[in-house]
């Protein structure tokens, strides 16, 4: 029984378990014991096939690990042109939880919005060069471009403009 919660907080957490979601795994007798104490609590659950617990896993890290790697490398960004870490973090949050909202309320390719979704060439064009003097931070901006390209492509983005951003962001045509 693997809870979908993330745990920097453990009363926040424990607060959250009512409507949680947990993975379920091992014999039958084990997920038929969990499903039954998941459903005490009120949480959720979903079946984790067997020999795809690390898979699962990883997915959980993504969700929960990630957003704060991408919200300090915002900051990190913002403090290379002389922003304090507090404005930084600050300014960035209501774009960061308005980004989560639309996330919440609709499928990943239609809540996906900036420059790929627009297949902006410009834009992504200047944004690598900007992030010429980080290049731990550039290699990040690309690695999360091209995943959002098949993306705003699902969400019917220019097929031509994302192929120039595909080839700018070193893959593609």
């Amino acid at each position: 029984m693997h809870p979908l919660l993330p745990f920097a907080d453990p009363e926040r957490a424990a607060a959250a378990i009512k409507g949680a979601w947990f993975g379920l795994d091992g014999d039958a007798r084990a997920r038929e014991a969990a499903a039954a104490l998941a459903k005490a609590m009120g949480a959720r659950t979903l079946e984790i096939p067997a020999g795809e617990k690390v898979r699962y896993h990883a997915a959980a890290v993504f969700a929960s690990n990630f957003p704060a790697l991408l919200m300090a490398s915002g900051e990190e960004m913002l403090a290379a042109i002389g922003i304090t870490p507090e404005d930084a973090r600050q300014a960035l949050m209501p774009l960061f939880l308005a980004a989560v909202e639309n996330v919440k309320a609709r499928p990943s390719a239609q809540a996906l919005t900036g420059p790929i979704a627009r297949g902006d060439v410009e834009t992504v064009k200047k944004h690598l060069a900007a992030l010429e003097a980080t290049p731990e931070l550039r290699e990040f901006y690309v690695a999360l471009s091209r995943r959002a390209i098949p993306l705003a492509r699902a969400a019917g983005a220019d097929a031509g403009k994302l192929g120039e951003i595909e080839v700018l962001l070193g893959g593609g045509r």
